[in-house]
């Protein structure tokens, strides 16, 4: 997420899917969508030293799971699930949305590639 619009897309998207009764919290919204944008950056740095540097794929197993262990507590919040590849050619972390609460819109290719961060 580079752009003002993309992160105004993503709190926007955020905002519509927050699953916390009848407490709306823009404080939390704001927090957690900044925090959603610096662990995708940090999905893509270290998917990129996965590409680059020889035997990093032991670090990226523990770097994928603390980041993936960040995003647990919004994944209730907002009904949605992360997804971590390391591929850094696209979106790197990539959200997707519960059934339950229907789909959010896409940017990234096809139909089940998700919300890339």
């Amino acid at each position: 997420m580079k752009t003002r619009k993309q992160v105004a897309e993503l709190a926007a998207i955020l905002a519509s899917r927050f699953n916390n009764g009848s407490h709306f919290k823009h404080e939390r919204i704001a927090d957690d969508t900044l925090l959603i944008c610096r662990l995708g950056t940090a999905a893509e740095t270290i998917a990129t030293n996965l590409c680059n540097l020889p035997n990093y794929q032991s670090m990226f197993k523990k770097r994928k799971a603390v980041i993936l262990k960040r995003l647990a507590p919004m994944q209730a919040a907002y009904s949605v699930s992360f997804e971590l590849n390391g591929d850094p050619r696209g979106y790197c972390l990539r959200m997707f949305a519960s059934k339950d609460l229907g789909p959010f819109p896409i940017n990234t290719w096809g139909d089940e590639a998700g919300y890339g961060i």
